[in-house]
């Protein structure tokens, strides 16, 4: 498997983009490969989509990168731990539905679905606090006409009731509409409406990393979430895992898959980079536009067994597994059989 990013693979992909080829340069490019390289992301835990990572948690609340999709296996301390999917926690055998820190469930991870953000905003029923939000940019986000990219946060103020918020041309906006100001200080805006949940954020791509925090005016401000350059939708898989310590770091070994995130550039990395396997699924997609849908899933049966050779070729071929059933024939002893 060769790493490769879009602009060395771009000449020979615009050759195969199209019915009859599409130049380096064509608008359509980009967009064709990203559909290529998304139809095959989802046919298999490829080699490359797949990864190992070391993570740090605070709590029992692990919360995957925006760059990651989902948990595929989880060691904590050495020891594997089995992963649940939501619904486990509302099957009428299951274990209920996790809240507080239990010592006697150990050995699993509960898949918590995706948020917005990767921390709630602080809610105490006891002493309830109002928060506003901040948003910190990181660098000069001006472009060529001096103007800055734009975030919309939607979400429920302090009193439950959707947020809607009117603009400077009078016109009215679900949530609340934010200018990244990263070229100036202070580098922050803060939020006009008080908020208890976040239903969704929205922004521009930008070139430095943006950081939401919740602050009641007094009280230290609580980072909230973390957004990346590319990200325009925000979106974090959550899991929760009881069986780990309160209040202190924990280290985890993971494997996890990555999520599909467009090209935009020349110098970014394929995340499918079998060369072969992604020509002939840009082929597909041509001839899927074209309405050609028998060709279309031709080529890509075929790009995806490409997928499934490279994958066998860099996992290498696995040990024979022998297995043995002790069956007792009555007379005392145990008869191994190999199955």
């Amino acid at each position: 498997m060769i790493k490769r990013t879009y602009g060395e693979a771009k000449s020979q992909l615009a050759r195969k983009a199209a019915i009859r080829g599409l130049p380096v340069n064509s608008p359509v490019l980009i967009p064709t490969v990203n559909r290529a390289i998304e139809e095959l992301m989802h046919e298999g835990d490829w080699p490359g989509v797949v990864d190992r990572y070391v993570i740090r948690v605070f709590n029992q609340n692990l919360v995957l990168p925006a760059d990651l999709d989902r948990l595929i296996g989880i060691a904590v301390e050495r020891t594997p731990y089995m992963i649940r999917s939501p619904w486990i926690e509302f099957t009428a055998y299951g274990p209920g539905l996790q809240k507080d820190y239990i010592d006697n469930i150990d050995g699993i991870c509960f898949s918590r679905g995706e948020t917005p953000t990767m921390r709630d905003i602080p809610y105490d029923e006891d002493n309830p606090l109002d928060y506003t939000l901040v948003i910190y940019s990181m660098v000069d986000e001006r472009d060529s006409d001096g103007e800055r990219p734009t975030m919309t946060i939607r979400g429920y103020d302090n009193n439950g009731q959707w947020i809607r918020t009117e603009t400077a041309t009078n016109t009215w906006v679900e949530g609340e509409q934010f200018i990244l100001r990263g070229d100036a200080l202070p580098n922050y805006v803060n939020s006009t409406n008080f908020y208890i949940n976040i239903a969704s954020i929205e922004k521009s791509v930008t070139r430095g990393y943006v950081e939401v925090y919740a602050f009641t005016g007094s009280e230290p401000e609580q980072l909230i979430t973390i957004l990346a350059p590319k990200t325009t939708a925000a979106s974090f898989r959550h899991y929760y895992i009881p069986g780990l310590p309160q209040d202190q770091w924990t280290e985890l070994g993971i494997r996890a898959r990555k999520r599909f995130v467009p090209i935009t550039a020349d110098e970014d990395y394929l995340l499918i980079s079998n060369l072969p396997a992604l020509e002939t699924m840009v082929q597909a997609v041509a001839l899927k536009d074209a309405g050609k849908t028998v060709e279309y899933a031709n080529h890509k049966a075929i790009a995806v067994d490409l997928m499934k050779k490279e994958a066998k070729s860099y996992m290498g071929r696995p040990d024979p597994v022998v297995t043995i059933d002790a069956q007792d024939e009555g007379f005392g002893s145990s008869v191994p059989v190999i199955i």
